[in-house]
């Protein structure tokens, strides 16, 4: 990385990630050894704490209930220009945090910066249902409503900030809601062809139909402007 880019804080919420951690935080130092790491754990039990003091900057322990709280919480101890939320499964292309830094240090319009999230280990109609989802994704980039998963998405501090945040009333589609309301301050970009993996355990857990249903519910809910109190996945205890 060179010192004329900006700079990048890397915030990732954890709860009981013992198995995932690791794994995450030392790529995500290997792929950007400058960029800030701040973990925010709800208080796990597993060795999530202590396995994060290892590679993370700053370990922070929220107490504010939603996935959204624990972001923001994060955020407010991030220094860099952009802030790049990632969750404790995912893993962000390297190509993706090198484009990110560049748009956002040649084009300051730039707010907001998703891609592709894929789970791993899908087989033939699961991946064409999630390419479908990601294509979904893109659409409501190119029509100025953006709908991109906080599970891998960056943006610009000073914006996040601006409009207060995530909303941590929200327990679920908090990441839309933020996406969108972000992109009436400057433009939301999408990256179709870098994609950042995921862990499939949601899928895993509840079924593709149960994913679905939960998922069909919650964007119902946001859609209807009703805050969505409870959510069925794991990820989002914080």
């Amino acid at each position: 990385m060179t010192h004329n880019l900006c700079s990048l804080s890397v915030v990732v919420p954890t709860f009981n990630e013992s198995l995932n951690i690791s794994k995450t935080l030392r790529y995500i130092r290997c792929i950007d050894p400058v960029a800030e790491i701040i973990v925010v754990d709800g208080g796990s039990t597993d060795g999530t704490i202590e396995i994060a003091k290892k590679y993370a900057d700053k370990v922070i322990i929220n107490k504010t209930g939603t996935i959204g709280g624990a972001r923001n919480l994060g955020a407010k101890f991030a220094k860099g220009e952009v802030i790049l939320f990632v969750d404790a499964d995912t893993l962000p292309h390297i190509e993706f945090l090198e484009k990110l830094r560049l748009i956002c240090s040649r084009d300051h319009k730039v707010v907001g910066v998703g891609c592709l999230i894929m789970p791993r280990g899908l087989n033939f109609f699961e991946n064409l249902f999630f390419y479908f989802l990601n294509f979904i994704v893109f659409l409501s980039v190119k029509v100025k409503r953006p709908s991109i998963a906080g599970s891998c998405v960056a943006y610009r501090r000073k914006e996040f900030w601006k409009i207060g945040g995530f909303d941590v009333e929200r327990a679920a589609s908090e990441d839309q809601d933020l996406s969108i309301r972000i992109s009436k301050t400057g433009d939301v970009i999408f990256f179709p062809r870098i994609v950042a993996y995921t862990s499939s355990r949601r899928l895993r857990q509840l079924g593709f139909f149960g994913l679905l249903l939960d998922w069909s519910k919650t964007t119902i809910n946001f859609l209807l402007g009703i805050k969505t109190k409870h959510y069925r996945l794991t990820h989002e205890k914080q």
